[in-house]
């Protein structure tokens, strides 16, 4: 390892370390430790770096996924259950004159589209259609009640201002 490029997690003292046997101590040999076994070391620990940028990597990338299909998932769960609420609504209708069909539709409990279901998520559903569905606003009135700005003026307002008005 005569090149200074490997960055430990352990700081630039390791670094610093391989690069002197690398060099100056490369012929210098301790019990249990040289230049070539801290090379060897520092090649291992490189690739487990490498290893573990890349697991990291493809985790992320998995996790990307897994969001993307769940999304996709909720999505097309919603769209398959205002189906089936129309279909219910339709099979209702149809065997107004069956009394047994409409026993067993009567059954037939589905969950409400209500909780967790955004207007904007449920209009952008394919081959759905749908109505705004709102109250008509209240006509404004002519009589508005004064500010309260308004009536703090009128209080601290001289005796005669106030009798003009």
């Amino acid at each position: 390892m005569a090149d200074g490029s490997f960055v430990s997690p352990l700081g630039p003292g390791l670094a610093k370390l391989l690069e002197l046997f690398g060099t100056r101590l490369a012929e210098v040999k301790f019990p249990d430790v040289d230049a070539t076994l801290l090379a060897t070391d520092a090649d291992a620990a490189r690739q487990s770096a490498t290893d573990v940028a890349a697991a990291r990597s493809a985790h992320l990338a998995a996790e990307a996924a897994l969001a993307t299909a769940e999304a996709a998932l909720v999505e097309r769960e919603r769209a398959l259950l205002l189906r089936a609420q129309r279909a219910l609504a339709y099979a209702r209708v149809f065997a107004a004159d069956d009394a047994q069909l409409r026993a067993e539709l009567d059954r037939i409990a589905l969950p409400s589209t209500e909780s967790g279901t955004s207007e904007a998520t449920t209009r952008s559903l394919p081959g759905i259609t749908f109505r705004k569905r709102a109250r008509p606003r209240k006509p404004r009135g002519e009589t508005q009640l004064p500010s309260a700005s308004q009536e703090l003026a009128q209080a601290c307002a001289p005796e005669a201002a106030r009798s003009t008005a």
